[in-house]
């Protein structure tokens, strides 16, 4: 039975080991032609959950999730794209008007089910699933071009 790869270095590591068969034998088999179009496979399957993890929804958690932003950069993005689908703070104001960032600076979470901020350590005392901005590429509203930029920046500094 064949392995079940779940990782994409272990898909490559394994097309590693079959394209060195290959080189030594001279030849290449109808079974390795077989194993190589399906680890190609894998690997493409692979891209596509990884650029899917990536995206944020704000649905997905079952637990109660925070969002942390440890730049101004990032708080703005994050609080236009709550505000893109019609996400508001408790009070009811929009988050366009004032991110709060300020408060926490670097320790900025946002709540982002109920409408409220907290600093990262708070959360994690109080069990919430810390997201970390950084970690995702595509949020609802907001121009993948715009992550890059923001990304490109982070690098320079």
């Amino acid at each position: 039975m064949e392995e079940k790869i779940v990782r994409a270095s272990d898909v490559m590591a394994k097309l590693d080991r079959l394209l060195e068969d290959v080189r030594a034998s001279g030849e290449c088999r109808e079974n390795q032609l077989g194993t190589i179009r399906n680890m190609v496979s894998n690997c493409l399957m692979l891209a596509k959950d990884y650029r899917e993890d990536r995206t944020f929804d704000f649905d997905r958690y079952d637990v109660t999730p925070v969002m942390h932003c440890r730049t101004q950069a990032e708080a703005e993005i994050f609080c236009r794209s709550m505000d893109s689908v019609g996400k508001r703070w408790i009070s009811e104001e929009s988050y366009l008007g004032k991110n709060r960032w300020d408060v926490y600076k670097e320790d900025t979470c946002y709540e982002f089910r109920v409408g409220c901020f907290t600093d990262i350590d708070w959360a994690i005392d109080h069990d919430y699933k810390v997201l970390e901005f950084s970690d995702f590429d595509h949020f609802p509203g907001i121009p993948d071009s715009e992550i890059t930029k923001l990304r490109e920046t982070e690098k320079k500094e």
